[in-house]
């Protein structure tokens, strides 16, 4: 009893409401137990250096960032260190959970944070009251962001092909069209001659204005998460995942199609040491020279066409599946084009496959062959002369 009056006479009229709703759910024992825990933690805290901010009770959730700070001494000296966040904490797109609409832009809970976000080096001060050093802490936590996700959401895809993802989530044009839909560039403060005129809204070159309204988007996540030290890294998150996967929408679709979004144990711990394969891919390079495979016989992927440029700007490469053997010199079978040559490669075995009449063509040319080489084999043990080692692909 002697925790509960301790706790009363430290909180509000409303917060007592809400203490002896607790007591009357739970009993007044377990509430003062709870709060004698709660006093014995802070002191074992501050002991060690630390402490511990004003617990919020239900129904108490804040926009003030005071209130929220449990970072640390952040609570005591106004010190707005953010937080870092484990993997774990920022689950994969699921293609039904992203949302339809454009997702409601995070709340920037200080307001010199807020106003350094929107002003740019030529037009604020030469020191901190600019967007040019959030910018920075922004693009590191939106980098880190593309990078968890996409390695939960696509396990299948290796290093480069999610690089090459990761590209088209935070490169500046993408950043920029973001910025526009959420009208950043009526809050920007830019100098002259980004506006034309004194005060005017924004005319210069629309390259400028690209770069500039990307580093403005990544000073805005700058500014969430430092603002907010307990929630803003959560939120700036979790805000960037329903914004990506609706520009991604289609990538995340077709991987749940394939069957690709398999369980990694990359992104579940079992303690044990299991088998680290995922399941088995089907690889149709393999395929197609196990189909093909004989003595003699060999199958080169090469580059068929110089590099190109997608759409997205990204680079896009077109290689070739050539055969040699089987009546054939460096013969271009097909040609398969994708963002990595390796991909590229895949691609182009996978056209032969599903070339029916070319691959029995072939097939059968192998089988007569092997049946060739088989006679003869059993002619030459017949007369006693040693078996001839197969040739070298």
């Amino acid at each position: 009893m002697e925790a509960c009056t301790q706790l009363e006479s430290l909180t509000s009229e409303k917060d007592r409401q809400v203490i002896e709703e607790l007591q009357k759910a739970v009993g007044t024992n377990v509430t003062a137990d709870c709060s004698t825990l709660r006093v014995k933690l802070s002191q074992g805290l501050k002991s060690c250096g630390y402490s511990i901010s004003k617990a919020s009770l239900p129904g108490d959730i804040t926009s003030n960032s005071n209130s929220n700070r449990l970072n640390g001494t952040a609570a005591n000296t106004g010190k707005n260190g953010a937080a870092l966040t484990s993997g774990f904490q920022l689950s994969g797109w699921k293609s039904h959970k992203i949302p339809e609409q454009l997702p409601k832009l995070p709340e920037v809970l200080d307001a010199t944070l807020l106003k350094a976000a929107f002003i740019h080096q030529g037009a604020g001060n030469a020191t901190d009251l600019n967007y040019e050093r959030l910018e920075w802490v922004g693009d590191s936590y939106m980098e880190l962001a593309a990078t968890l996700l996409i390695s939960q959401t696509f396990p299948a895809y290796l290093p480069g092909k999610a690089s090459q993802l990761r590209e088209r989530l935070v490169k500046n044009s993408q950043l920029a069209e973001y910025a526009r839909k959420y009208e950043f560039e009526k809050r920007a403060i830019l100098p002259q001659e980004f506006t034309g005129i004194p005060n005017s809204k924004h005319h210069g070159k629309d390259t400028s204005m690209t770069k500039v309204l990307g580093d403005l988007f990544e000073a805005y996540i700058g500014a969430v998460v430092l603002s907010d030290p307990a929630n803003g890294l959560p939120r700036a998150m979790q805000w960037l995942k329903n914004l990506w996967g609706m520009t991604i929408r289609r990538d995340i679709v077709d991987n749940e199609r394939q069957g690709n979004n398999y369980d990694s144990p990359l992104w579940r711990l079992r303690g044990d040491q299991v088998d680290l394969k995922g399941p088995q891919q089907q690889n149709s390079k393999d395929e197609l020279r196990k189909s093909l495979h004989a003595p003699g016989i060999k199958l080169e992927y090469l580059d068929a066409a110089p590099e190109k440029k997608g759409k997205d700007k990204l680079p896009i490469f077109t290689v070739g599946v050539y055969l040699t053997g089987l009546g054939e010199n460096r013969k271009l079978l097909a040609i398969g084009t994708g963002k990595g040559k390796k991909d590229a490669g895949f691609k182009a075995a996978g056209e032969v496959l599903k070339n029916r009449p070319m691959m029995k063509m072939y097939t059968d040319k192998k089988k007569v062959l092997e049946e060739l080489a088989a006679r003869e084999e059993a002619a030459r043990a017949d007369a006693g002369f040693p078996a001839v080692p197969p040739l070298e692909n």
